[in-house]
């Protein structure tokens, strides 16, 4: 008997069985949520610090991204482009208009 079992964590669920596992976005989107975009920092061995620096950002600004304790939405600016480069956002970064 092939017993599966769902586990819900954030916006995916993941279907566990003894033969495979598989990966469903429940919205289809390619976002990442914010503690996928964290946890990407310990899975690469880059810190918040680095990647800011490569980007010309603020490592503040992205801490409070993604601790989610910025109130405004990343509408524009660097809020924005962090959010858009951390891939929690969707969107373009640049000059294009």
């Amino acid at each position: 008997m092939n017993q599966h079992r769902q586990i819900e964590t954030g916006a995916r669920i993941r279907r566990d069985s003894p033969k495979q596992t598989k990966t469903i976005d429940r919205n289809g989107s390619g976002l990442k949520t914010r503690d996928e975009a964290r946890e990407a920092f310990s899975a690469h061995g880059v810190s918040i610090a680095d990647w800011s620096r490569k980007h010309q950002v603020s490592p503040v600004l992205v801490s409070s991204i993604l601790s989610g304790k910025r109130t405004r939405p990343c509408v524009r600016g660097q809020s924005h482009k962090i959010a858009v480069l951390l891939g929690i956002k969707a969107g373009t970064v640049g000059e294009a208009l």
